[in-house]
């Protein structure tokens, strides 16, 4: 199909990363409410997502955002949530400090717990804590928590059951239960490091619990408060999202969730501000204006501009990067030539196999086949549960072939339903793409 082509695949994710870019921007707008403040409130958000995580040699460099499953898929749909809730909260202003309220409907306080709703569907490590913080934000804001509970739940539940009723629809099953890798790490602690007693990730919790605290108390003392209620969202969200470090505790995952704390210092650097310009018209010292914020405030505001230190010291060189596109780099394609010739050579087209290796999808699309497999790789089958559902599929769609490289678990079931492994793709030190059939 059109949308599963290797470039268009690209270009979605290209798109989707600079919607949810846009969406941050859009929701500091409503907040920040002139052009020069919201992009200096938006500058540490953007530096901190292209932290970084991986670097080999001098010409290539991961971040958040070439990973497809974290920056474009699992923060877009909080980046939207917060666009969202700034404008819901930019609408109702002034409504609790004396205007009338409305008791009909409203397009943004529906459209905003039906977004949140779709994000904490997408994924439930990001989209659970926006849907949460969006919530808190909003009672905080208009002090009705039963109308804004009643809201929330109703969106959640249309949402999922328009889900599942799609599934089955389109599908022919209900759909499966979402939470089978949050349980392997959260619950029985796969992958899990011991996490050191210092360290970077002690900075993070104290920006995200000073930013939600802050939030707590604004909009404790003043109803209505648009920031004190952004600041809600971002440190609630900043903190759910901080689970995916605490329940993998790799240095990588620490550098994948700072979006979430550089939004809270964000919304600080604006705080900063307005206490200093609060102090000039009374003529008061400025050190009288901000210090109940010092030295909290300070170290917020710090951390987020000192974030843009670490992208602008790794940022590459022009010429480096007009070397690095002269490279001769084989593509996804030249690559995987020799699998899909295998898989050719073996069945039919348009018959089912499982394919269990790193983008069996795409395999599967240049080689004619329908591909079973119920997850994304081999690295996906961590418990004997998900090798059940293997084999159940192997069962169900009466599958005579499977290519790829299984864990050992997956070939004793495999040589137990008659298969046997007929041939394989070898590299210079390893063979890891092998054809088993029955």
């Amino acid at each position: 199909p059109f949308w599963l082509k290797e470039w268009n695949a690209r270009s979605a994710m290209v798109s989707l990363s600079g919607l949810g870019f846009a969406a941050i921007y859009a929701g500091l707008s409503r907040i920040e409410r002139t052009p020069v403040r919201t992009l200096l409130s938006f500058l540490p958000v953007l530096a901190v997502s292209f932290i970084p995580v991986t670097q080999t040699g001098a010409l290539f460099r991961t971040n958040p955002y070439t990973y497809y499953a974290m920056g474009p898929l699992r923060y877009l749909g909080p980046f939207v949530v917060f666009a969202l809730l700034a404008f819901s909260l930019r609408v109702n202003r002034g409504i609790v400090g004396g205007g009338t309220r409305r008791d009909g409907l409203d397009g943004w306080d529906w459209l905003l717990p039906i977004g949140a709703s779709l994000a904490a569907l997408n994924n439930l490590d990001f989209g659970i804590p926006a849907l949460v913080g969006a919530f808190l934000a909003r009672v905080a804001f208009e002090r009705r928590p039963v109308k804004e509970a009643a809201r929330f739940c109703t969106a959640l539940l249309v949402v999922v059951a328009a889900w599942a009723l799609l599934s089955r629809w389109r599908g022919g099953a209900w759909p499966e239960p979402l939470w089978e890798f949050q349980k392997v790490y959260g619950v029985f602690g796969f992958g899990m490091l011991p996490m050191s007693f210092i360290g970077f990730h002690w900075v993070v919790y104290a920006v995200t619990m000073a930013g939600l605290l802050s939030g707590i108390a604004r909009a404790w003392r003043r109803p209505g408060d648009t920031r004190g209620a952004a600041l809600i969202f971002a440190g609630v969200f900043s903190f759910g999202a901080g689970m995916y470090y605490v329940g993998r505790t790799h240095h990588d995952s620490l550098l994948a969730i700072l979006a979430g704390p550089a939004l809270v210092a964000s919304l600080w650097i604006g705080e900063v501000r307005d206490a200093w310009l609060t102090a000039v018209p009374s003529r008061a010292p400025a050190q009288s204006a901000i210090a109940p914020l010092s030295p909290l405030t300070l170290f917020l505001a710090l951390f987020g501009y000192g974030a843009l230190l670490t992208p602008l010291a790794s940022m590459p060189w022009p010429a480096d990067q007009v070397r690095r596109l002269s490279l001769h780099d084989l593509t996804l394609a030249e690559r995987h030539d020799a699998q899909v010739s295998l898989i050719r050579a073996h069945v039919t087209a348009g018959e089912r196999v499982v394919i269990c290796y790193p983008y069996g999808s795409l395999l599967a699309l240049r080689a004619g086949v329908d591909n079973r497999f119920p997850f994304v790789q081999e690295g996906s089958l961590i418990l004997v549960s998900q090798v059940d559902r293997v084999i159940a599929a192997v069962q169900r769609d009466s599958v005579r072939a499977a290519f790829g490289n299984f864990p050992a678990e997956l070939q004793t079931r495999l040589l137990a339903l008659g298969f046997q492994r007929v041939g394989a793709v070898s590299r210079p030190t390893v063979t890891d793409f092998e054809v088993w059939k029955r």
